[in-house]
Parts: C-alpha cells; structure tokens; sequence
C-alpha cells in the first residue's frame, strides 16, 4: 500500500511517487471516457487542475489544448468550478457544446463584448 511508505522514502519522493500513480490513473480514465491515450503534458495538465493548482496551457492549434479542461471537468465534485478563458465567443460556445454532449452536465458561458 502507497500509504504505508511515505516514512521509508522520504516525503518529497513519496509525493511524486503518488503523483506519479494518480496520473497513471488518470490517464487510464481520459482513455476510457474519451477513447484515447492522452500525451503526457494533457495528463500533467489534468492532474495539476485536479490537484488544485492553477494552470496555464499555451500549446499550437490542433494540439489538444481542450482536453485539459475538458477531461478535468468530468472528473469534477459537484460545485467546483472550471473557469476557461478563450479568445474568442465562438470557441468558448463550441466548448460548451462538446461538454454538453460528453456528460449533458450545466455549463455557463459569460463573456463581454
């Protein structure tokens, strides 16, 4: 068992180890609620998210930017919050509705003009 190890090996080895294992975890879920094994950065970057960390993600068009947040947000507690800020109106609509049609969860899109 993870937990009856972090004495032995110190506490910073034994939090990467564990981080270590979560992403292995959540990269088996991103497969099967989405069909595909995620790189290793969207995995980093889901995890980091889940982990309560603020991320940012600048990654080329096509590149798999989406699902960073989009695997993070099916693996949400009910009341916690993704906040995603996009460029333009449009993307952050066509968002929504792929989220939408994954899970049919509520989501909220606010922008300014």
């Amino acid at each position: 068992m993870v937990g009856d190890q972090s004495h032995s090996i110190g506490r910073e080895a034994y939090r990467r180890q564990v981080f270590t294992e979560f992403q292995s975890i959540l990269g088996n879920l991103i497969y099967s609620r989405f069909g595909f094994t995620p790189s290793a950065w969207q995995v980093d970057a889901i995890a980091s998210i889940m982990t309560g960390k603020d991320v940012v993600v600048s990654a080329g068009t096509g590149s798999g930017k989406s699902l960073c947040f989009q695997g993070a947000s099916t693996l949400l507690k009910e009341g916690e919050v993704i906040i995603i800020v996009a460029p333009l109106t449009a993307l952050m609509d066509n968002h929504v509705r792929s989220l939408l049609d994954l899970d049919g969860s509520n989501y909220l899109i606010g922008y300014k003009a």
